[in-house]
């Protein structure tokens, strides 16, 4: 049986980290997109849940990212997860992110909306 690897995020854009340009000259990005639910619990009464999703996006992705889209902007996110593992001193350590791949923004100035990625 294949595996799938797929994230999809819907949400609002809450924060945005500036670019950083590493060492190998590849553009890393994190931003946090506000999504939320809503539920009736036990005793009937509507219950709001909402959640921060950390976001990375690298390269032209992030440039186009950075430029078109503000805060407070609908994105829908595409993506996958990646996991990665290191050992500071003799603990081992554990980060899984998602990695975005592409992106459609709804801005709130009525401005053109476009998608971008692959």
């Amino acid at each position: 049986m294949k595996s799938y690897n797929r994230i999809v995020i819907l949400g609002r854009l809450k924060q945005k980290f500036p670019p950083k340009i590493l060492s190998d000259n590849n553009i890393i990005m994190p931003v946090i997109v506000n999504t939320d639910y809503t539920y009736k619990n036990k005793a009937g009464k509507t219950q709001r849940f909402e959640e921060d999703n950390y976001v990375v996006f690298w390269n032209q992705l992030a440039k186009n990212f950075d430029d078109f889209v503000k805060i407070g902007d609908i994105v829908f996110l595409e993506g996958r997860l990646q996991s990665r593992f290191w050992y500071e001193g003799e603990t081992l350590r554990h980060e899984t992110n998602s990695l975005a791949e592409r992106f459609f923004s709804i801005p709130n100035d009525n401005k053109e909306s476009k998608i971008y990625g692959d």
